[in-house]
């Protein structure tokens, strides 16, 4: 059987528009993964502050990348990361954190996630972006 998630989604997605879910409580990721978004020019950020929000209201859409960006626990970030993938397998998981090598990089990695330490570049941002889209097969008219 299918997630929930998945088994309504397949009629909402338009064609090369990335779905992103970030959980963040400061605007900082939010504001630059926007402006990542607007150089693509489609795109939705659905933006949580804490993962009980993320769970309380389940995008019906589909979600191609989760970034974790709030100063949560490791084990609270281990638990969100298996949430998310058993949600949407398909999607990136990324972790937004302020050191590397510690519990919570660890914590990423183990789950599959990738690991950026603060401040994230704008380039980081695109990068990851357009490697989404080509991995989920979205047409690129700008690339």
């Amino acid at each position: 059987m299918e997630p929930r998630s998945r088994q309504r989604s397949r009629s909402t997605l338009t064609e090369g528009s990335l779905s992103i879910v970030l959980l963040a409580e400061g605007a900082s990721e939010a504001d630059e993964i926007a402006r990542s978004l607007s150089k693509l020019k489609s795109g939705r950020l659905i933006r949580f502050h804490c993962a009980r929000d993320l769970v309380a209201n389940i995008p019906t859409a589909r979600v191609d990348m989760v970034v974790l960006a709030a100063d949560d626990s490791p084990a609270c970030i281990r638990q969100v990361l298996r949430w998310t993938r058993r949600q949407w397998f398909r999607c990136l998981p990324l972790v937004v954190g302020w050191r590397g090598g510690g519990a919570m990089e660890q914590a990423a990695r183990e789950n599959g996630a990738l690991f950026f330490l603060r401040p994230v570049s704008s380039d980081s941002w695109n990068t990851v972006m357009m490697g989404v889209l080509r991995y989920q097969g979205y047409k690129l008219s700008n690339a």
